[in-house]
């Protein structure tokens, strides 16, 4: 990937990049990538987590480039897709941590017993049954996670 220059002009970028041009994609990744990396990574707090929901931003505008509105900002419109990815993101890890609450609630405190063992058992089933109900991308992500 080639860094963009900076008298490139945005415009024409973006028509390029909608058109299908691999180096005005780029471009437009390299100019973008930082501030959003740093944008998602203030709200969820994981570098991890903010370079996977930047890397799935990018994809996406990848496919629906021919789609993408020209009469608002094109800034504005990254900023906001990556703001609800972050948010989406946020909503599933609390599902999640109330889900092992109320799961937590239900098993002893003597990790020895049957009762413990069964539980967990059926915790991982419906553990897993969730997991592989995720989209495929999800999926991955929630697996490296």
């Amino acid at each position: 990937m080639s860094k963009p220059t900076q008298n490139t002009d945005e415009s024409i970028l973006l028509e390029k990049f909608s058109a299908g041009d691999m180096v005005a994609f780029e471009q437009l990744y390299y100019r973008y990538e930082q501030p959003l990396k740093y944008f998602a990574f203030r709200m969820t707090r994981s570098e991890y987590v903010a370079e996977e929901i930047i890397q799935e931003v990018f994809i996406k505008l990848w496919s629906v480039r021919e789609s993408i509105p020209q009469e608002v900002s094109f800034k504005a419109y990254l900023y906001r897709t990556v703001r609800n990815k972050a948010l989406n993101y946020l909503r599933d890890a609390a599902r999640r941590d109330a889900l092992y609450e109320v799961y937590k609630q239900d098993v002893p405190d003597d990790g020895e017993t049957t009762a413990y063992m069964v539980a967990w058992a059926e915790l991982e089933k419906q553990l897993n049954d969730l997991i592989n109900k995720l989209p495929p991308q999800k999926k991955k992500i929630y697996l490296l996670y």
